[in-house]
């Protein structure tokens, strides 16, 4: 009986099934720190290419501006026909969010691209035909926290 007790642990479980336990938890442990600093790098990769296309559309719009003398509507920005005959060095993947929304929206929201376009007189509702869009304000949600904002 005493041979039998040596292989035992305080609650009579074997010290071999304690064991395998104990390297499975560390196991999962491993595996979820892991998964946890990948997806902050994919999140700040996110964040990286939301600004860098924030950026490119700031570009691409003031020169456009410069052309038209005026900006785009957000219909526009939303029409991959006009996008191509409008603004062709403009990839219309760079108009979507890296991982939500494929159209840009008129006020910030989570993983959408939010494009806000005003008339002469800093008022909402410009479509370039009853009115012109005469100044904007571009704006990612970032998943680090807070926004990033590029305005004409």
């Amino acid at each position: 009986m005493a041979g039998v007790m040596a292989s035992k642990s305080f609650y009579n479980i074997p010290r071999k099934k304690i064991i395998i336990f104990m390297i499975v938890i560390s196991v999962i442990t491993l595996g979820l720190v892991f998964y946890n600093v990948n997806s902050n790098n994919i999140r700040k990769g996110r964040d990286k290419t939301r600004i860098a296309d924030i950026n490119t559309l700031n570009d691409q719009l003031t020169l456009y501006y410069v052309h038209f003398g005026r900006y785009p509507s957000l219909d526009n920005l939303n029409n991959t026909k006009w996008l191509a005959n409008n603004m062709p060095d403009l990839k219309p993947s760079t108009t979507q969010d890296p991982s939500g929304h494929s159209l840009m929206v008129g006020s910030p929201q989570p993983k959408a691209f939010a494009y806000k376009a005003l008339t002469f007189y800093g008022k909402d509702g410009c479509d370039n035909f009853a009115s012109y869009c005469m100044s904007y304000t571009l704006i990612a949600t970032l998943e680090g926290g807070g926004v990033y904002k590029k305005s004409s």
